[in-house]
């Protein structure tokens, strides 16, 4: 008869706790076990030695970021609390960049972040609040507020990008090439002038582009805001009703 046995081998120089680290620090959405095992100096199948697949780590890490999520003391008037459970949430997201887009794209992914709800839905009761509103609340500013996060992570990431391009190709026509400094011909090549053109403006020199401003933005937190208040303002025509 034959006996299975664990896989023997020396101990491996990093530690469960130190493949979530680095997965936390390269992001949520951006992680991979072959980046994470980079970072540790290892090879990628070293990896299983301390946890069993990319699932494993998502989901570690998403126990750790929910934890960030404290809702046991919310204010006792429910509007209050509806409002403060939209503030931490969204402190939550703004803390861990690309958290938003894991849970809108990945199925599964925001059960904990629905286990930890249930203390925003507990607090609404207690307000006043019937358990079946409590819950379509909790549900509804849950997901106003992940996805208005993932919109402004979008727009932040293509100003950054559009930035980058502006930075690298926008250049004064009479500039030596950064390639070749004492080069004789001046920056002036098609894709810059396209870039140019793009960017700035031709009588100030500034960036212009497509990119979404502090306003735009802002616009979009503002949004954010009237939602809520939409949702505060239905479930008072409820009660009074």
């Amino acid at each position: 008869m034959t006996t299975l046995r664990k896989k023997t081998g020396p101990k491996p120089g990093f530690s469960r706790e130190d493949v979530i680290r680095v997965a936390l620090d390269i992001g949520i959405a951006d992680f991979t076990l072959a980046r994470i095992a980079k970072r540790l100096n290892v090879r990628t199948p070293a990896l299983y030695r301390v946890i069993t697949s990319r699932d494993d780590v998502l989901q570690e890490c998403l126990e750790r970021m929910v934890d960030d999520l404290d809702l046991d003391d919310l204010p006792p008037a429910w509007d209050e609390a509806i409002r403060e459970f939209a503030k931490r949430l969204w402190n939550v997201m703004a803390k861990y960049p690309g958290l938003a887009r894991v849970l809108q794209a990945i199925p599964g992914t925001g059960r904990p972040f629905s286990q930890r709800s249930m203390g925003a839905v507990r607090a609404l009761v207690d307000g006043g609040l019937s358990r079946e509103d409590a819950m379509l609340a909790a549900d509804l500013i849950g997901n106003t507020v992940i996805f208005t996060r993932g919109v402004v992570e979008a727009m932040e990431a293509r100003q950054a990008l559009e930035e980058e391009e502006a930075a690298v190709y926008v250049v004064e026509g009479t500039e030596p090439l950064d390639d070749d400094p004492d080069a004789d011909e001046p920056r002036t090549t098609a894709g810059i002038d396209v870039m140019r053109a793009r960017y700035l403006d031709p009588d100030g020199g500034t960036l212009l582009g497509t990119a979404p401003d502090v306003d735009q933005i802002d616009a979009q937190l503002e949004w954010m805001d009237r939602k809520i208040d939409l949702v505060i303002d239905g479930l008072w025509g409820r009660q009074n009703s």
